[in-house]
């Protein structure tokens, strides 16, 4: 009887414990698939961001945005810099104060904020005719040729052919203005000499 106890004993105790083994085996099993779906997941994250105007489909991620995204935001930004009167002009400079990247925000507020005030000061508006448009996805920038036509009071007092440059900086598949400035109509995506707009 005792040997038969002993011998239940010790089928039940071996049944435990491979029951454990196996349960331990498929834990192991389970731990390494998700490893390996970690280390091999994509981890692009794709955020749509909607332009004021929409005329062209268009993508943003973490790499960068597609030309169409640039070519379009690039223009709303530009037009908020250039298309201004002395009543609009600082609301459309804190307007795209809102797009600047961080690393930018300080040079562009400058810029903007006195751009702002000397329209003001002098009662001018501005307006941009854009003529030919330029993108680079690969530097994630866009260059505008056009006029700038510049108004006192009522009455036209320049009109200037000009190229400005927009360019993009990405942060969480969100893309930011880094740079707006004019440039050379010859080689727009080239690196910024000096300071201006």
């Amino acid at each position: 009887m005792r040997l038969n106890n002993l011998s239940a004993d010790v089928a039940f105790r071996t049944g435990v414990r491979t029951f454990v083994q196996m349960m331990l085996l498929a834990s192991l099993a389970t731990n390494l698939l998700l490893a390996f779906a970690v280390a091999t997941a994509d981890r692009t994250h794709r955020e749509t961001l909607i332009p004021p105007a929409i005329n062209k489909s268009f993508w943003v991620d973490d790499r960068g945005a597609s030309g169409e995204y640039i070519e379009q935001m690039g223009l709303f930004l530009l037009q908020l810099s250039l298309n201004n009167t002395p009543v609009s002009a600082e609301y459309n400079a804190r307007l795209l104060l809102k797009y600047a990247s961080p690393s930018s925000y300080g040079e562009l507020e400058r810029a903007m904020l006195t751009l702002a005030k000397q329209l003001k000061d002098s009662n001018a508006s501005t307006v941009f005719s854009v003529r030919n448009v330029t993108v680079s996805e690969k530097t994630q920038a866009v260059a505008f040729g056009g006029v700038l036509t510049t108004y006192i009071a009522d009455k036209r007092v320049s009109e200037i052919s000009k190229t400005y440059l927009v360019r993009f900086a990405n942060s969480a598949g969100r893309a930011f203005v880094s740079e707006l400035r004019e440039t050379d109509p010859k080689q727009p995506f080239s690196e910024q000499q000096g300071s201006g707009q």
